[in-house]
């Protein structure tokens, strides 16, 4: 097999699995030729975290991936690039979505934002049930209003006592706003 084929083959192998690691195992190349490969043929190396990332990983692929489709002009970012320092853009702005289950033993969502404060115009707090199934709220911050020492965001179950109910949106409401009413930059 000449250069040309195996670079076909890690392509197309690459395409189906998204992970240079199983790609070089059924092809018997190398995982750094496999990501050589794949550079000299302009395929970005991205990864499948929903299917290959640790527990976390997978469950923000389950909020990003929700909001590929609420959003669908958005750019998901994860797509284009390994671990990109934004989710999504989506008419010139960032957007970074945090997805965190009910924690029944305090009561409360719980979101990091230490990464990404400095390049995201916009979070998208994806607050689901205990199970991590269904998303119960959803809140929309911009960037300006979070603290800039703040770090994680505690939500409590109880929304009417929390200082952050004043950012919870519908899923129409989100969907309008960065469909519709969101100015390109």
């Amino acid at each position: 097999m000449n250069i040309s084929e195996k670079i076909d083959l890690c392509v197309k192998r690459y395409e189906d699995v998204k992970n240079i690691k199983l790609v070089s195992e059924d092809t018997g190349i190398p995982w750094q030729t496999v990501y050589w490969y794949l550079k000299k043929a302009k395929i970005n190396v991205t990864g499948n975290k929903s299917l290959y990332g640790s527990t976390v990983d997978r469950f923000a692929a389950k909020g990003e991936e929700y909001i590929s489709v609420i959003l669908p002009s958005a750019e998901d970012q994860n797509q284009i690039y390994f671990q990109p320092k934004i989710d999504f853009f989506i008419k010139g702005y960032g957007l970074e979505i945090k997805s965190s289950k009910l924690d029944m033993t305090y009561n409360r969502w719980a979101f990091s934002l230490k990464k990404q404060k400095k390049v995201a115009d916009y979070f998208i707090l994806l607050a689901f049930d205990i199970q991590g199934e269904e998303v119960i709220h959803h809140f929309l911050i911009p960037n300006e209003l979070v603290i800039p020492t703040l770090q994680t965001i505690s939500i409590s179950k109880n929304i009417d006592n929390s200082k952050w109910r004043d950012f919870l949106i519908n899923k129409e409401e989100l969907i309008d706003f960065f469909e519709n009413n969101l100015e390109p930059l």
